[in-house]
């Protein structure tokens, strides 16, 4: 359930997604190496049973760059206005109106997983 959601952000800080590694074990604790366009990298740790009370678990994003660090809490969200357009947004999209963030986009994360899973499977 973490994946889709990692790598989605990971690829808004970073760029597209052109290659992983994976290693680790997929119901406790995984290991990403991946690779973006243009020759940027993220490392990412994911793992939903360490055992933490609700309120200590580590929901941060970390991204080190030429200008130095930037942390986001993920469950900090982003207020009101963010939702508001968040449902403005989804009901666009009811009506028809295309959005990048879609089904495809979806499948794309989907297929990096699976890619993800199968060296999970071949690299115990």
């Amino acid at each position: 359930d973490l994946g889709p959601h990692v790598l989605d952000l990971a690829q808004a800080a970073l760029g597209p997604i052109t290659g992983i590694q994976a290693h680790g074990d997929s119901m406790r604790w995984v290991g990403l190496l991946v690779d973006h366009e243009g020759g940027r990298r993220s490392e990412i740790a994911i793992s939903g049973t360490v055992g933490m009370p609700a309120g200590e678990m580590k929901t941060d994003v970390e991204i080190y760059g030429p200008n130095g660090i930037r942390i986001l809490d993920a469950r900090a969200g982003g207020g009101p206005d963010v939702l508001a357009e968040l449902s403005s947004t989804f009901a666009r999209v009811c009506r028809g109106e295309p959005h990048p963030l879609d089904a495809r986009y979806g499948l794309e994360l989907q297929r990096w997983i699976a890619r993800a899973e199968s060296l999970l499977a071949t690299n115990p």
